[in-house]
């Protein structure tokens, strides 16, 4: 029987190593008790869910710390009629720059899009730099689409009228004036 034992034992120092589990055994740690400490009923975590289609924490309802609950992500939450899901062992789904939970609770707009509003505007750079709605390709309802107003004609997407002159800026620019003088209308 300690023969048998010794075989076990140096079959899993072997195939673990001389890390925790070897040092604990040569160290004068029983055989039966090193089972019942490094054996293979050890070695699965009881905090982390081992399910391969989630890789969620059942102790940490919120896997990846993004304000959405785990559940949430992946049942799906549903805001003004529309349902989001995202992955919940990631902070930011679609990589746009806004962490999931501000997509969906704050801004409205998808966190497994990187542009839920189709402007080709990425909903972070939306958020972050031009200060415009993610889920409106029109932020200020004045006719032209936030990525036009951005990268065309340099209006603001926030403002239905950029140089305050009291002409909207699509009207200025089909009347051929300038959308940022102020004195040309």
């Amino acid at each position: 029987m300690k023969n048998k034992k010794l075989l076990l034992v140096l079959a899993l120092v072997l195939t673990v190593g001389l890390g925790g589990p070897a040092y604990y055994l040569l160290s004068g740690g029983d055989a039966e008790d090193f089972m019942g400490r490094f054996g293979p009923s050890s070695r699965s975590n009881p905090s982390i869910n081992n399910s391969s289609t989630t890789g969620t924490a059942t102790v940490n309802p919120d896997t990846d710390r993004d304000g959405l609950t785990d559940n949430q992500e992946i049942q799906g939450v549903t805001v003004n009629g529309y349902r989001y899901t995202s992955n919940p062992g990631v902070m930011d789904t679609d990589s746009d720059g806004l962490i999931d939970y501000a997509e969906v609770m704050t801004h409205q707009s998808n966190p497994a899009v990187v542009d839920t509003d189709g402007d080709s505007l990425r909903d972070g750079d939306e958020v972050n730099t031009h200060h415009t709605r993610p889920d409106l390709m029109d932020s200020d309802g004045d006719g032209l689409e936030d990525n036009l107003e951005v990268q065309i004609y340099g209006t603001d997407p926030t403002l239905w009228d950029s140089d305050g002159d009291g002409v909207a800026d699509p009207e200025e620019i089909r009347n051929g004036t300038d959308p940022l003088n102020d004195d040309e209308f």
